[in-house]
């Protein structure tokens, strides 16, 4: 019995030492496996994210370069750059040495940018040449396919989104008005004082086509998504009214009749003018497409100011407006330097946005006299292949919605009450509308057909 006893010890005081030891093994796999999860995750999945947000990173002098209205560009992935001086001592983010293979196959090389944005300029080379007092970039940054880039959009300033249309609108229905004064264009239009200082254009006309195209025009380029329409709202004169009693005299003395619908615009103070792009200057040769031919050279404001015609050009091709590129284009034929004069109805803004102005002919007026001027109206857009694809998305939406039911929302929801004083568009003018529609959508068609992309590859080697 002794020996056993003894002969089974070794046994049984070694078992309890090889369970420990199996237990030990797997919680071991299992830490590397969590600690591993996380960093994987934010080495690759983060990686083709930030790559996906921001195909090439721009740099100014070492810093992000954060033209407009939008935030931060660069992403989660931020922590993997590290700084580090090169030989002229100018610290500068770069790719850092130390990524996996698979890491440094999915986050695209650094592009240096100078000091100034406006010192950009465009080019077709691959390579960026850091030596030189203008460094380059690459046109299918500014491009991708008949799009406009992320990259692109951003150098335009912000513009005026629905929030700001909210304001003027809460603003005009609780103030009054002070004094009625002259300006703000032609005619009887005058240039209105509000309280607190505010000032507004406000549109007069005895017939009510021209104050139907200035406020149509407008919820049109709402539903197109443009922030280049200062914010505007339908109102009654009423000199008896409190809202006008005020300025009842000058009211008076500029012959404005009672009860009559008038749009008041928001005044924008400091504009300068504003000029035809060389692109369409030339009579044989109005073209931008997206080609190196076309934006090449170009800088950064070059490419803000491009941005914003393709939608002017897009709206004004819609409405058939008169009194903007097309006065320009019909004086041509007795002025050869026409299109180098200021645009009719279009301003700049101290930060570069661009105006379009006095839209009163669109929808009616122009679209009476399409047979005279339609030919000036599709040379432009004819020339037209870059677009902004929120301006694309707009018009397949109006392509595929009734854009009269769209129009009549706008009109009941902006501007309640007006319905009786002002009449919705003729049914001929939607007619021709959903026309002009159809074939900017087809157009636009013809284009992406001609420049697709080309399909995307890996820059950097496969290895095994």
């Amino acid at each position: 019995m002794k020996l056993m006893t003894g002969s089974l010890l070794p046994l049984t005081t070694g078992r309890p030492r090889l369970e420990r030891r199996s237990i030990a093994v797997p919680l071991s796999f299992t830490a590397g496996i969590l600690i591993g999860i996380p960093i994987t995750y934010c080495i690759l999945f983060l990686s083709i994210m930030d790559g996906q947000r921001i195909p090439h990173r721009t740099l100014i002098e070492g810093k992000s370069f954060i033209p407009g209205r939008f935030g931060d560009p660069h992403g989660p992935v931020s922590s993997l750059f590290k700084l580090r001086k090169d030989k002229s001592s100018t610290e500068r983010l770069v790719l850092t040495n130390d990524l996996p293979l698979i890491s440094s196959l999915l986050v695209k090389s650094e592009r240096i940018i100078p000091n100034h944005a406006s010192d950009l300029n465009v080019s077709n080379n691959k390579s960026v040449s850091t030596n030189s007092t203008k460094s380059v970039i690459k046109v299918d940054d500014i491009v991708d396919g008949v799009y406009w880039t992320a990259f692109s959009e951003r150098l335009v300033p912000r513009g005026y989104g629905e929030y700001d249309i909210k304001l003027w609108k809460r603003f005009l229905n609780s103030t009054q008005v002070l004094k009625v004064e002259e300006g703000c264009g032609r005619m009887q239009n005058r240039l209105v004082t509000l309280s607190e200082g505010a000032k507004s254009c406000c549109r007069y006309r005895h017939n009510n086509d021209q104050i139907q195209g200035e406020i149509f025009s407008f919820y049109l380029g709402r539903l197109l998504g443009l922030r280049n329409l200062s914010p505007s709202a339908l109102a009654l004169v009423d000199a008896r009214k409190r809202r006008w009693s005020t300025a009842a005299s000058q009211i008076a003395l500029a012959q404005w009749s009672s009860e009559r619908p008038v749009v008041l615009t928001q005044f924008v103070e400091n504009l300068k003018p504003a000029y035809v792009p060389p692109h369409f200057r030339e009579k044989d040769n109005r073209r931008l497409h997206p080609i190196f031919q076309d934006l090449g050279n170009l800088t950064t404001s070059d490419i803000s100011d491009l941005v914003q015609w393709s939608d002017l050009i897009v709206f004004d091709y819609l409405t058939a407006n008169l009194d903007r590129v097309v006065n320009n284009l019909y004086n041509e034929q007795w002025n050869p330097g026409m299109m180098k004069q200021a645009t009719h109805n279009l301003a700049k803004t101290p930060e570069g946005l661009l105006l379009f102005l006095d839209n009163e002919s669109g929808l009616l007026h122009g679209y009476r006299l399409l047979e005279k001027y339609e030919h000036f109206h599709r040379a432009l857009l004819d020339g037209l292949c870059v677009f902004r694809k929120d301006t694309v998305d707009a018009v397949d939406k109006l392509q595929r919605s009734n854009v009269e039911h769209l129009l009549k929302k706008s009109f009941f929801e902006s501007d309640p009450g007006m319905f009786d004083w002002l009449p919705f568009l003729p049914e001929k003018s939607l007619k021709t509308l959903k026309k002009r529609i159809a074939h900017v959508h087809k157009h636009i068609r013809t284009c992406k057909s001609r420049f697709a992309p080309e399909v995307a590859v890996i820059e950097a080697p496969l290895t095994n």
